[in-house]
């Protein structure tokens, strides 16, 4: 019998968010609801078929009877099913939510998951290729109420130190500590709601030191995160596309799988002091026409370049410091903040008419010896001096003649 993954205790979570919200009894994970669910979305994956009716014209009610769950008394049944190409962020969480959003879209889906007499579920989660889609994430969620003995997963399958790495209440509260962490998730973090976000992979990653202490496997590096990393304020994300749209090899290699490209940086980018160049927030923003297509969506950015824009020849030119020091009023609110001043410019600064580049760093430095003597001919230093003091003291890139001598003017 089959335990719940941590995708899968994740997709529980949001379930019972919905359910608890509406007053509804929070479901519980069934071992042979799981094999049922498990079993079905591996078979459409072999087969390639997405349907409720599945190996040997079976339904959902004879699958979960063939797993052992037994249906007795005021009895009932449903399945739900989804797939949708991988998207996004490296791993699936972010798929695992997009796939509970559809369904609660799904006006007999959302019934499904709301139906007042279920008490237990199975989910089974497949991450392969399907339907054309090289990485496709396919979900299986069987629904039950019955009189008959149960077998509830105990929660096993729910990592309990990449738990705690998720919250900095847990980090403080228990430390590496994995039993407590699935404790208290059992009694508590499903009803709040709290899901594992920590990848441990992604963490190494935006850690490149921590790819020589722990491998590329990252084997304990959730326990330093834990003890040590937190309290750094290490970085526990890494873009793998934006890692791959950075190296032209990588992109006709990998193309947009965020998963391989991840995999790439820890077991050779690094070691080959390869990192991340690209941003796909300053590409959309770099092109008219991209902001009207994909608006602030940097993923789809990075995508757009990987897929196209790279052959195309486009190039990233804008410059999001460039653009705050171009309005006053942008220094004044944005400060230094460049990934605002790119989401600024993509949902509003084209639109106002606003331009991306008239602060005349050149300009700035010639106006003032002290910047001259700090900065030289670093235009990029006299922008973000600009936002960061300039504006305040006064200083400007006007063009500001220079003061007459007042005896060259005695006639």
């Amino acid at each position: 019998m089959s335990l719940a993954s941590t995708f899968e205790q994740q997709m529980l979570s949001l379930i019972n968010q919905e359910r608890q919200s509406r007053g509804l009894v929070p479901l519980s994970l069934e071992l042979r609801l799981n094999d049922s669910s498990e079993d079905h979305s591996a078979w459409m994956q072999a087969s390639g078929i997405f349907s409720h009716t599945g190996a040997g014209g079976s339904s959902a009610t004879q699958r979960m009877q063939a797993a052992g769950f037994t249906f007795a008394g005021n009895w009932s049944s449903a399945e739900n099913i989804a797939w949708q190409s991988e998207r996004g962020a490296p791993g699936i969480s972010d798929d695992v939510t997009d796939l509970h959003v559809a369904l609660m879209n799904s006006p007999g889906h959302r019934a499904n998951i709301l139906t007042p007499e279920f008490r237990y579920i199975g989910i089974g989660i497949v991450e392969a290729p399907f339907g054309g889609a090289p990485d496709a994430v396919l979900v299986t969620q069987n629904f039950a109420a019955t009189s008959a003995p149960v077998y509830i997963d105990d929660g096993r399958g729910i990592d309990g130190l990449r738990y705690i790495a998720s919250y900095p209440d847990l980090i403080a509260g228990f430390g590496p500590n994995a039993a407590a962490g699935v404790a208290h998730y059992l009694a508590q973090g499903i009803v709040e709601g709290r899901m594992i976000s920590f990848d441990t992979l992604q963490y190494i990653a935006a850690n490149p030191d921590l790819i020589a202490a722990f491998g590329p496997a990252g084997t304990g590096a959730v326990t330093h995160y834990i003890t040590q990393g937190y309290g750094e304020g290490r970085q526990t994300s890494f873009d793998a596309l934006a890692y791959i749209a950075t190296y032209a090899d990588l992109s006709a290699s990998f193309g947009t799988d965020a998963g391989a490209g991840l995999q790439h940086f820890l077991n050779a980018g690094a070691a080959e002091g390869r990192g991340i160049g690209f941003d796909g927030l300053n590409y959309i923003a770099s092109h008219d026409d991209l902001i009207f297509a994909i608006g602030g969506n940097e993923n789809g950015g990075t995508r757009h370049f990987i897929d196209a824009g790279r052959a195309e020849g486009r190039q990233t030119t804008f410059d999001p410091l460039q653009y705050i020091a171009s309005h006053d009023d942008l220094v004044m609110a944005l400060g230094a903040d460049a990934e605002a001043g790119a989401l600024h410019f993509i949902v509003a600064g084209l639109g106002e008419g606003r331009s991306r580049d008239s602060f005349d760093a050149l300009q700035y430095l010639a106006n003032y010896a002290d910047l001259q003597a700090g900065f030289g001919s670093d235009q990029a230093a006299a922008t973000l001096h600009y936002i960061q003091f300039g504006l305040a003291e006064g200083r400007t890139d006007d063009n500001i003649p220079p003061i007459a001598d007042p005896f060259d003017m005695v006639i």
